[in-house]
Formats: C-alpha cells, structure tokens, sequence
C-alpha cells in the first residue's frame, strides 16, 4: 500500500505541473515583497552604501534611527504574506483534493474553489502557532523546574531536546490536518481535533507516513548537496567581485534557486499525504 501511495503521488506531479505553480507564485511574491520590504525600511540601502556592516556601532546606529519604519513595514509584509500564503495553500490543496478524488480541475477553478477555505486556513494556521508557542512555554517552566541550580547551557541543552520532541509529536498529531480540512469540510478546530483522532485510531499508518517523508527529506538533501555548495561557492565568488545592487541581486537569485529546488519537496510531500489519507479515510 505505501510503495503506491508513493509511486502514485510522483506520477501524478508528472502529470499535473500545474500544481507547482501556487508555491512557484508565492516563491515569486516573498522575493518581490520582500525587496520592497527591505527597500521601504531602508534596510536595502544600508547595505548597498555600507561596507561595515558587521560593524556593531554602525548597525545600532542605523536601527535606532530607522526601528519605527522598520517594525511598521516588517508586520505589514508579515500580516499580508500570511494571508497570501493561506490563500496559496488553499489553492494547491483544492487542486489535490480533485486528483485524489479524480474529478476535472483548472487552476481557474482551484482559485475559484479556495475562497471557502481561506478563512480555515488562517485559523488553523493561527490555532497551530499558539499551540507551538504554548508548548515552548509549558517545557520552559518544567525544565527550570526540573533543573533548576544547573548551569544555563545544561538548561538550555535540555529544553532544546524536550522542544524537538514535543515538536515531532505536533507534527504526528496534526500531520493530516489540511487533507481532513479539504476532504471533510470541517472547520479549523474540528480538522485538528479529528487529526488528533485519526493519529489515535492510526497511530502505525502516520507514523509510517511521517518515516517515508523524512526519508525522502534527507535523500533529497543528499541529492542537491552538491548543487546547493556550486550555489553557494558561485555567489560567494561573484558577491567578492561586485559591489552594490549587483551583489543584492546575485544574494536574492540564489535564494530563489533554493526555494525552487525545496519546492518540489514541498509539493510532493503534500500529495502524497493526501494520497495517504484518502487510502486509509
């Protein structure tokens, strides 16, 4: 069953590159908004007109004069990424939910389709990140408590440990929350209550599931390991020979050929955990 599921979720990225281009657009986006974002704050310029930037004195003294516009412009492209990047999910996972249960699609009829989740999305997104953040307060207070008189590294080493596991057990938890979300209609609360569930009655299966994408995860690192030092080796060489707006942009594309390279990654885990969660719904 899993060997197909798998075989299944690569051939059909094969067969509908459509599904690439949501996460395409909003690679193009981050890019887009985020050199406004640097150039509005004046963040851009800084770094175009100052050699020294490592220099602490320099860079304190810019962020005291420019902290009111960076914060403002910061939570502006925050607040507005968010909203963006939940309408793109609902437009990638609407698409899927018609592969899966083969029915006709367009990427005109996905966007259509994602209105009635957007919504959903942003609560669950918001509902997921306070569940992280109370989880990071509640193992802060329990080391302390725990190791309370040892030393801050011992403290800190601890709780970073506890973070990850309590963070892999989230993730077990709430893997299946999108694909409950879009096949079953429910609502934010409801999606992660029933991804609850669903870990409970299936505990093996996700598990498995989880194995096989963090398999793919490291192979797929291997892979590009190569590609991502030729990367890093060819901006770092043309960044040392130019100066200015040239060595933003060399900077800004390599960050863009990162992010296509993850994205495939990214799109076929989603598949195939629709895939998964339709064979054993």
């Amino acid at each position: 069953m899993y060997f197909d599921v798998f075989k299944k979720s690569w051939w059909t990225l094969k067969k509908n590159l459509v599904l690439f281009v949501p996460d395409l657009a909003f690679a193009i986006y981050t890019l887009t908004f985020g050199f406004l974002f640097l150039r509005i704050s004046g963040i851009l310029n800084f770094i175009i007109t100052n050699t020294e930037i490592a220099n602490s004195e320099v860079l304190l003294s810019f962020l005291r004069s420019n902290i009111v516009t960076i914060i403002i412009s910061f939570l502006i492209f925050v607040v507005v990424t968010f909203v963006i990047g939940a309408s793109i999910v609902s437009i990638k996972y609407s698409m899927m939910k018609s592969i899966v249960l083969k029915k006709k699609f367009s990427l005109k009829s996905a966007i259509k389709e994602c209105r009635k989740y957007v919504l959903q999305v942003i609560w669950l997104r918001i509902l997921v990140f306070l569940v992280g953040v109370i989880v990071l307060f509640l193992l802060g207070l329990i080391t302390q408590v725990i190791l309370s008189g040892q030393k801050n590294a011992i403290l800190i080493s601890v709780w970073i440990l506890f973070a990850l596991i309590a963070f892999a057990f989230i993730k077990l938890l709430l893997m299946f929350r999108y694909p409950i979300m879009f096949f079953e209609g429910n609502n934010a609360l409801n999606s992660i209550k029933d991804s609850i569930s669903y870990f409970k009655k299936n505990a093996k299966y996700v598990f498995a599931i989880f194995l096989i994408i963090f398999g793919v995860a490291i192979i797929f690192n291997l892979i590009f390991i190569p590609l991502n030092l030729l990367i890093d080796f060819g901006s770092n060489f043309l960044i040392k020979i130019v100066g200015g707006p040239i060595k933003v942009a060399i900077v800004t594309l390599s960050s863009f050929i990162r992010s296509l390279i993850s994205l495939v990654f990214i799109v076929w885990a989603d598949m195939f955990l629709f895939f998964s969660y339709k064979s054993k719904r």
